[in-house]
């Protein structure tokens, strides 16, 4: 708890003082989208399989992306089973997302060897119709807007871009990564740094795709912070706060060192710790996340491992040995897998429902 009061009164005081902290600027970032189109998406209010007995989503198993049927679950039910998995691609080293609500999804190839070094790295988008498209070569991070209309993408060279389904560039936004889009895609967060260099890091910056406007950045230290997930209304920012002791010193096997805050967009703009300190969350860059509103619940994912964190108490539960979460449709309803060697016939745990 010492630590706790300590990292919460330095980045609040950090705010009050307005270091590196600007709300709602008048700079315009270098945005060409804003004269090409980008416009506040249709979202869909239910995912195409809404009705349907069986929910069909992509899985990765052992470098191999599956189509996978799994069974509804209903309300009193604990499990539910995949009963099938049609192959799609093969060579695949990861799933980097999937928009449950258009029934589309990213997955990566790479052709070098070495997956981490994004010049080798393909990106296709895919659908229901189990015949992905090559989208953009040269990409490490990848992330799909609400609609499914926008991509952001992180180049080879560390520009943040956002791209069009066509692959059509349709904003450049500088040396950043790990973009996330708000609900009704018309603005988007990510963290201003070079990827892999995160001594180089500038905070956070959010902007409004439609406008080019900078809304907010934060960046008191210089340390690396993390996107999350908007809110439903695109006014509160969650973000992991990696600037504990352990990653200063180095240390990425810690699992004790970053922080979950809340930062609200709006004039009188407040910052809100919502991990409690005793319990912290572990190195999550390019964790998979979903945030269930009805339940106040931020769950992510990042290697084998799920979290869930209730972003009014503070509290987490970890689930280990959990190889894919996702949510089902419009709900509140999250689905985890365990580690298992097949992709036939395994049992999935329902973890929340509204």
């Amino acid at each position: 708890m010492i630590m706790h009061n300590r990292i919460y009164g330095r980045i609040t005081f950090s705010a009050f003082v307005t270091i590196g902290f600007a709300i709602f600027s008048s700079a315009i970032l270098s945005t060409p989208g804003r004269a090409q189109g980008i416009l506040p998406e249709s979202i869909p209010l239910s995912s195409p399989d809404q009705n349907s007995p069986n929910i069909a989503i992509p899985l990765l198993h052992k470098g191999t992306l599956y189509w996978a049927q799994i069974k509804r679950p209903d309300e009193s039910a604990a499990t539910t089973t995949q009963m099938s998995g049609q192959a799609i691609a093969t060579n695949v080293y990861r799933l980097a997302d999937v928009n449950h609500l258009t029934g589309t999804y990213l997955y990566q190839t790479n052709d070098g060897g070495d997956n981490e070094d994004p010049k080798h790295v393909t990106t296709w988008l895919g659908d229901s119709s189990h015949k992905p498209t090559r989208l953009y070569a040269g990409a490490g991070y990848v992330k799909l807007s609400p609609g499914g209309t926008y991509i952001a993408v992180t180049d080879k060279d560390g520009v943040l871009r956002v791209i069009d389904r066509e692959g059509r560039e349709r904003a450049i936004l500088g040396k950043a990564n790990n973009a996330i889009f708000s609900p009704d895609g018309t603005k988007l967060a990510f963290f201003k740094t070079i990827p892999y260099t995160v001594s180089d890091a500038g905070g956070i910056v959010v902007i409004d795709l439609v406008s080019g406007q900078t809304l907010a950045t934060y960046d008191p230290d210089g340390a690396p912070y993390i996107p999350l997930a908007f809110e439903d209304d695109g006014a509160t920012l969650y973000f992991a706060a990696n600037s504990g002791p352990a990653f200063k010193n180095g240390d990425l096997s810690s699992q004790n060192r970053v922080d979950v805050y809340a930062l609200t967009l709006m004039r009188n703009t407040l910052l809100r710790l919502v991990t409690t300190g005793v319990d912290k969350l572990p190195y999550i860059e390019y964790a998979r996340t979903e945030y269930l509103s009805g339940l106040h619940l931020l769950a992510l994912f990042a290697e084998d491992t799920m979290w869930i964190l209730n972003i009014q108490t503070g509290d987490i539960q970890v689930f280990p040995d959990v190889v894919d979460i996702f949510r089902v449709g419009s709900s509140n309803m999250l689905l985890g897998r365990a580690k298992t060697r097949s992709t036939s016939n395994q049992s999935w745990n329902v973890m929340a429902i509204h």
